[in-house]
């Protein structure tokens, strides 16, 4: 009878050592698991990085260029794109924040030709309306291509 009883606790004991060998093994393969997948991560990240060092400053997927007074919005490959014209600005503390923003949907070929425009009271509300007028002219461009 005792000779059972020593079995059985052998058996448990066994038992006990193989379930700490498969966690260990579990938890070191997951750490591995884990530590790749940051890895590519990272080197999505730095991908992401890269692309929008090339476009550069954005606002809601299309790229901003200023020059003076005038930012220009989208992409210059496309038939269309924005001309923001600061008219006026005010000083508050050390910045000049614009108060009277010119809109002006213009042909990226020749920015004398103008589709649409109009004045806003802030850059904020200029990009606004100005990117809606951009994505639904180019979207109508594709849609009849």
């Amino acid at each position: 009878m005792k000779q059972a009883i020593n079995n059985q606790d052998e058996q448990v004991a066994e038992t006990k050592t193989i379930k700490q060998k498969v966690k260990k093994e579990a938890v070191s393969k997951s750490k591995t698991e884990v530590n790749e997948n940051s890895e590519k991560n990272k080197k999505t990240v730095s991908k992401r990085t890269k692309k929008q060092e090339k476009l550069g400053l954005t606002y809601k997927g299309y790229p901003l260029s200023r020059f003076n007074n005038i930012i220009y919005y989208g992409d210059p490959k496309e038939k269309y794109i924005l001309k923001l014209i600061i008219l006026e600005t005010k000083k508050e503390k050390d910045l000049n924040i614009a108060t009277n923003v010119s809109v002006e949907l213009v042909n990226s070929a020749n920015h004398n030709i103008c589709k649409k425009s109009t004045t806003k009271n802030s850059l904020y509300y200029a990009l606004d309306i100005g990117q809606i007028w951009l994505k639904k002219i180019l979207t109508d461009e594709q849609s009849f291509n």
